[in-house]
């Protein structure tokens, strides 16, 4: 039987020590004025969580109609996460000064132990 603690903690060690920060973002949605609810919602503030992610490109071979060129390949360990956060429910990841789209995210999960999250995004 495989130990996915053990996968998961190797995983946060080798991430953390190769990867660089990335702040992920979900949007919040506004309130409405039930009195004029034809008006768009205003966005709040973003709920945001910051992780260690390694930020790698997609090899020529795993383009298809889903992968776009440019699209970046982030692997995020589920330990760096605080409040076990789920990844699935962001919207956008801050790199530096560049923001990338999420268009999907796969959690990597033996069993009952979430090991990594894999991220595709694109600018």
């Amino acid at each position: 039987m495989v130990d996915a603690v053990k996968l998961a903690q190797t995983a946060k060690r080798l991430i953390e020590k190769n990867g660089r920060s990335l702040t992920f973002q979900k949007e919040k949605e506004g309130s409405v004025d039930p009195s004029k609810p034809w008006r768009t919602k205003e966005a709040g503030q973003p709920n945001s969580v910051t992780a260690t992610g390694a930020v790698l490109s997609f090899k020529n071979e795993e383009f298809d109609d889903l992968i776009r060129f440019g699209d970046k390949k982030i692997l995020v360990a589920a330990d760096s996460l605080s409040n076990d956060e789920n990844l699935i429910n962001y919207d956008t990841i801050v790199d530096g000064s560049q923001q990338l789209k999420i268009i999907t995210v796969k959690e990597i999960k033996p069993g009952n132990t979430t090991i990594v999250y894999l991220v595709q995004a694109r600018v």
